[in-house]
């Protein structure tokens, strides 16, 4: 009976342990997949087939977006990323307004199989202009 409850308590403690990696390894991705502006800026100006993602609505690409962007809304993302994104390994920087929605298609992206999706933020933080 003793070994029946060491082994019970190993297996709760080891469970608890998993969520707290599982936790970590969720915080470690979305600080790996997410870069700064500055950061963003300097892929944009070395990177020669960098595709710049805003994944805002159509009405607020219309008010002003980043030179070079690509509209794809980030709720027509799961249904046309592939058309219109069709390498895999490309380098993908999403933007939207405040950076909740480029975050998720970041990682929507990423879920896809899109190896080198990155959210940078809003574009309300983006010092560098827009047209």
């Amino acid at each position: 009976m003793y070994k029946l409850i060491v082994i019970i308590f190993g297996l709760l403690w080891l469970a608890g342990c998993s969520s707290d990696t599982e936790a970590y390894e969720e915080l470690e991705d979305s600080m790996s997949i997410t870069i700064s502006p500055s950061q963003a800026r300097a892929w944009m100006e070395s990177e020669p087939d960098v595709i710049v993602l805003d994944v805002r609505s159509e009405t607020e690409f219309a008010t002003g977006y980043i030179r070079g962007a690509v509209l794809l809304p980030v709720d027509e993302i799961a249904y046309r990323a592939k058309a219109m994104l069709p390498d895999r390994d490309a380098l993908i920087l999403a933007y939207c307004r405040s950076g909740v929605r480029s975050l998720t298609a970041a990682y929507t992206l990423r879920s896809m199989g899109f190896t080198r999706a990155y959210d940078f933020g809003g574009i309300i933080d983006w010092p560098y202009g827009v047209i």
